[in-house]
């Protein structure tokens, strides 16, 4: 049985084109062709059309919009004799009661009218066929006709030009062969290009619309431009230069600086990358641990709500962080590491500040001994805040430390070791000289009886493996060099609403000045807007714990 075709376009009720839409038809019963409950679809094209080849029978007519639920929206009825239609003549049909004389009339004309125009369809094909067996005859091949192109179209059939070639402005070939159109330079070097002009019938003028090709004879890259937005393309030997941003999915890609990747950081304040909620490398004072330049990271999350994190250093200053959680922004916190903290003979972890480690032997001490601490002259070890620290053995219990300023003036000043009882090993004293040396002197416990004291008994060394820590007062260092603020680089609006970055690249070549005539390179050139002729353009003390 014959089938017939459904086809049209897709709108809605207020005259939007439904694109992508899925029409499905479902077999309300078994007909000749079709078996109940077989289904097929097609989908809309772009533009709402659609075109569904149907088997006589009855159909559930479904639609389903991308992404939405399906719709049932009625039912067809083919027949074998229906005349070919849109859904809509079909899903409301006219009942016969409804017809007049007339109606009926004037459909059995049409019906007449649809099967001549069929019959002669048929007889245009076996013409076409025929004068198709004939052009392999080559006395038959139409060459006695004024216009073969114009026949061999009107016949629907195509044309192949192996060597034909047309002058353009008596400058440029233009030559097709075989798939290809081939544009040859008329000498080596020349400029040579596809121009699109914009016609006003009206006014009688033309306007560069968009260009194609290389205009300059001093290198071979190639250009791509459009007058109209003042946007190019060009394809260089060692980049491709682009002036307007580049999207995928009409997602932005990132380029060098975007962010700071790739560039220098962002020069923002710190608490407008909380708001921002961007992922962003920082450079900046405003806001920052203590009011100096820090440099960092804002990291936001994954949604657009108010929850992120900031790390933030620089230098002797330490390392930074803070958090925002549901919209309150936390203080800085700073991270105690073996720089700023230390660890004393007894596992204590101590705020750090200048400290040297006094032993009777550092090169037979424990792994721990050093660590965030060097070996200094003598029988030492000192962090990085009390460089050039010397300490020394006189004699047994005896040792000297100079090049500081004395013991720490607040806090704790020297740590005796103990053992895991907590009772400790020696007894130790210190006398600071005028010029800061330190006399450090250990001796064995003695428990005074008359006040029921532990004083200090005979001379003895500091126990093997065990170090005493000194934590010193050190003359002032020299402020760091301070940082430059950041300037950060805005973003400037083109006149036709887009936007541009600072350092885009200029493009470099010759483009047509108009009228298909090429003019000379001319570097840095900057893309102008259309024209006829214009070319394209102080933490507090952690507490002591037990390690």
């Amino acid at each position: 049985m014959p089938s017939i075709i459904l086809s049209g376009t897709l709108i809605g009720p207020v005259g939007n084109i439904r694109a992508n839409c899925t029409i499905m038809l479902v077999a309300v019963d078994t007909s000749v062709s079709v078996i109940v409950r077989a289904y097929s679809e097609t989908v809309t094209d772009a533009a709402g059309k659609y075109k569904l080849t149907v088997e006589p029978g009855e159909y559930s007519v479904i639609t389903i919009e991308q992404g939405g639920p399906p719709e049932r929206v009625g039912k067809i009825k083919v027949l074998s004799d229906s005349i070919p239609g849109t859904l809509n003549d079909f899903l409301n049909p006219m009942g016969e009661e409804e017809l007049t004389p007339a109606d009926i009339l004037k459909l059995e004309q049409l019906r007449n009218e649809a099967q001549a125009a069929s019959a002669s369809a048929k007889s245009d094909a076996a013409s076409i066929k025929a004068v198709k067996d004939n052009m392999a005859d080559k006395t038959l091949n139409l060459s006695d006709l004024t216009d073969k192109s114009a026949a061999i179209q009107n016949l629907g059939l195509s044309e192949r030009i192996t060597t034909k070639k047309v002058v353009v402005n008596g400058a440029l070939d233009v030559s097709k062969k075989e798939n290809a159109i081939t544009l040859i330079a008329p000498t080596k070097g020349s400029a040579y290009y596809i121009l699109g002009k914009d016609i006003d019938p009206e006014a009688g003028t033309e306007t560069n619309d968009w260009y194609l090709g290389r205009g300059s004879s001093l290198n071979s890259d190639v250009t791509l431009q459009s007058y109209t937005h003042n946007t190019y393309l060009i394809l260089r030997a060692d980049r491709v230069d682009i002036n307007r941003d580049i999207y995928s999915r009409g997602v932005p890609l990132i380029k060098t600086g975007d962010y700071g990747i790739g560039g220098y950081s962002i020069g923002s304040d710190w608490d407008k990358a909380f708001t921002d909620n961007k992922n962003t490398f920082i450079c900046s004072s405003i806001n920052s641990p203590s009011g100096s330049v820090f440099m960092g990271l804002n990291i936001a999350h994954y949604q657009d709500i108010p929850y992120g994190f900031q790390i933030a250093s620089r230098g002797s200053f330490g390392l930074y962080f803070r958090t925002k959680e549901d919209g309150t922004v936390g203080a800085w916190r700073k991270v105690w590491d073996d720089k700023n903290t230390t660890v004393d003979s007894n596992g204590f972890i101590k705020k750090a500040s200048p400290i040297v480690r006094l032993s009777n032997d550092p090169h037979a001490m424990s792994d721990d001994y050093l660590d965030g601490f060097t070996l200094s002259t003598g029988v030492g070890a000192v962090n990085d805040e009390a460089a050039g620290v010397v300490a020394k053995r006189k004699r047994k219990g005896v040792y000297i430390v100079s090049g500081s300023l004395g013991l720490a003036v607040e806090g704790w000043t020297f740590e005796v070791p103990q053992d895991q009882n907590g009772n400790r090993l020696c007894f130790v004293e210190t006398e600071t000289a005028e010029d800061g040396t330190i006399t450090v002197t250990v001796s064995k416990r003695k428990l005074d009886l008359d006040t029921a004291m532990v004083v200090a008994g005979d001379p003895m060394d500091i126990p093997a493996g065990r170090w005493v820590d000194l934590r010193l007062e050190m003359p002032p260092q020299p402020e760091p060099e301070p940082i430059p603020e950041p300037v950060e680089t805005l973003l400037t609006g083109d006149e036709d609403g887009t936007t541009a970055h600072e350092g885009e690249p200029e493009p470099v070549e010759t483009l047509p000045a108009g009228d298909g005539d090429a003019v000379q390179s001319v570097e840095q050139v900057e893309p102008q807007p259309a024209g006829n002729d214009a070319p394209p353009a102080e933490e507090a003390e952690p507490q002591e714990t037990q390690k």
